[in-house]
């Protein structure tokens, strides 16, 4: 279980947007997802992934700055993960049932972490859809590290915000952000959506307060999880 959990918690991360003006370009604001369906024929996967439909996410940005705020298993389960593009860093803070570690690290440590390569993607504008008074369209994604793992999105060119924090995308360049993600494996499928959007933001989020929280290196991490999966699913 702590093996999923870590993959998940690396696998989620920034995002961002605004409200239901859809002709405006955003470059700050604040973006409400959510783990909406989740499947697996297998009991214990299923039962899994159960624990995590409904996992929340708010995401607050402003230029290079970022900050995921989710919300896993009722509460139990809090992590903040601060991240900015232009110095590549990145900071974990988790809070695991009152156990609270702070992972300092950079992205491209927790991508490496993964094992991952960069992933193929394959625009297809024909394939449209309106989610939010925003136009997006789909894209295919592919990776060599997870061969049997259908990844799609539909994005929107109309919100500078980054989308490598998002579970399965953190090695991919998209053309857009994405406002729905799709994930199919032979083993499970997961689907997220963004509910809502606001150009509002706390900027005051945007510097967490790290007191109380353990500090330790990615790869302390791991070994106090245990180890960990690679790939871009579970």
């Amino acid at each position: 279980m702590k093996k999923h959990l870590l993959s998940f918690l690396l696998l989620v991360a920034p995002i961002a947007l605004l409200t239901v003006n859809a002709q405006k370009t955003l470059d700050k604001g604040t973006i409400m997802m959510e783990i909406t369906k989740v499947g697996s024929e297998d009991a214990q996967t299923a039962q899994m992934l159960e624990m995590m439909k409904g996992t929340s996410f708010e995401i607050i940005f402003k230029g290079d700055e970022s900050i995921t705020k989710t919300s896993m298993m009722g509460g139990m389960v809090k992590t903040d993960i601060k991240m900015n593009k232009e110095s590549g860093k990145m900071d974990m803070y988790m809070d695991m049932m009152g156990s609270k570690m702070l992972v300092e690290t950079s992205m491209d440590e927790a991508q490496k972490s993964q094992g991952q390569v960069k992933a193929e993607v394959e625009a297809v504008k024909s394939d449209t859809k309106e989610i939010l008074g925003y136009k997006t369209y789909l894209v295919k994604i592919k990776s060599a590290d997870t061969p049997d793992m259908k990844i799609s999105a539909y994005v929107t060119e109309e919100v500078n915000a980054p989308a490598n924090g998002i579970q399965g995308l953190q090695s991919v360049d998209l053309p857009g952000f994405p406002l729905m993600v799709m994930m199919e494996s032979p083993q499970m499928s997961m689907t997220l959506e963004t509910k809502k959007l606001s150009e509002e933001m706390d900027e005051a989020a945007l510097s967490p307060d790290a007191s109380g929280y353990k500090k330790m290196t990615m790869d302390e991490f791991q070994k106090s999880m245990g180890g960990m999966g690679g790939g871009m699913g579970f």
